[in-house]
């Protein structure tokens, strides 16, 4: 059974014939954290339940396979932890967050896992807690899992939406230019000039530019769904500095304190624009 301490937390509501109940399961501190996990292999989920096993305060509840059932699994056992893959058959981790959140099932953390590293920002757009690789690396697991309990201990028990105001001010893109790698804070790109096989990094801070080695197209996947926009073949742009659009002139203005830029959006890419 576990013990709870009160703390400050988090409201759950939830309509029972009609009338909304209102129960504060996370303003409770627990000695067991209650833990789904979601993969459409059951060898992926087995090797993960075998490790997670190991910690006696880690209780699995459920797991799923689809999208379906891992809605239904976290309406019904309101998990602390989420052990959620990227790609499953039939979708992905990011579209079933989507499905939960218009369900206003968010009052968990999310840990994405993955075979592939590409999906890490889109993760962190996502709010997630963490972003582990298969096969699980059981240190990086318990180095989670006690940023977890770190996380759960302190006064600031946020929720998932919460979360996205910790981790989106800083997010960063790592770029090849030359023979180093460079880590640019994505919030601090202006915007990307497109060159051939090179892309042309513009930053708030400096008049100075990065330049990388891969093409437009390539930093267009890697900062999906990070209110970025492709105005042009030539242009990516960062959404928060758009400041105009004249689509008269098919011109935008992109502007920082002391620092204003006019970019072309060609007419296919038009669309993309919204102010």
């Amino acid at each position: 059974m576990c013990i709870y301490q009160q703390i400050t937390g988090i409201i759950f509501k939830k309509t029972v014939y009609g009338l909304v109940l209102t129960v504060n399961y996370k303003a409770m501190k627990k000695d067991t954290y209650r833990v789904i996990i979601v993969d459409d292999e059951e060898k992926a989920r087995k090797n993960i339940s075998n490790e997670l096993k190991k910690y006696h305060d880690i209780q699995i509840v459920a797991e799923a396979s689809n999208a379906n059932e891992a809605i239904k699994r976290i309406s019904e056992f309101h998990p602390d932890i989420v052990f959620l893959d990227v790609k499953l058959t039939e979708t992905n981790g990011f579209e079933i967050l989507d499905m939960l959140k218009k369900k206003q099932l968010t009052d968990f953390e999310i840990i994405f896992f993955s075979a592939y590293h590409n999906y890490a920002i889109k993760a962190i757009k996502y709010a997630a807690f963490d972003y582990l690789l298969k096969p699980i690396d059981p240190d990086e697991l318990d180095t989670t899992l006690n940023k977890f309990r770190e996380k759960q201990n302190s006064s600031n028990n946020l929720n998932i939406e919460a979360l996205k105001e910790i981790f989106n001010p800083c997010p960063k893109l790592r770029v090849l230019s030359g023979n180093n790698f460079k880590y640019i804070n994505i919030n601090e790109i202006f915007y990307i000039e497109g060159d051939g096989a090179y892309s042309h990094f513009y930053l708030t801070y400096t008049n100075d530019k990065i330049t990388a080695c891969r093409n437009l197209k390539y930093f267009e996947e890697e900062l999906a769904g990070c209110n970025f926009l492709r105005i042009h073949k030539t242009y990516i742009i960062n959404k928060r500095y758009l400041s105009s659009y004249n689509r008269k002139t098919r011109f935008c203005i992109l502007e920082y304190p002391g620092k204003k830029k006019e970019l072309q959006v060609s007419q296919r890419m038009e669309k993309n624009i919204v102010i």
